[in-house]
């Protein structure tokens, strides 16, 4: 039900899913970078015209400087 490797590695999630799909993601995302702290969260994607679950963790990207710049994280598809 999810996607391949092909079509995620080394994109940016709002390359692979539509926008309206997104506010949750965006949302754990913006958290991660407001508290500066790792999270996870399952949430739900439509993928295909098909929800899929997916459990995603997130850790803070830091810069030399101390400040939080970004996130990164890993995506497992927990559906089945």
């Amino acid at each position: 039900a999810g996607l391949g490797k092909k079509m995620v590695l080394g994109k940016r999630s709002d390359e692979i899913h539509a926008p309206a799909d997104m506010a949750e993601l965006a949302e754990l995302q913006q958290a991660v970078i407001d508290a500066g702290k790792a999270a996870q969260r399952e949430i739900r994607l439509k993928v295909s015209n098909e929800w899929v679950r997916y459990l995603v963790i997130m850790e803070p990207l830091w810069n030399a400087e101390g400040r939080v710049t970004g996130v990164t994280g890993a995506v497992v598809e927990v559906s089945r």
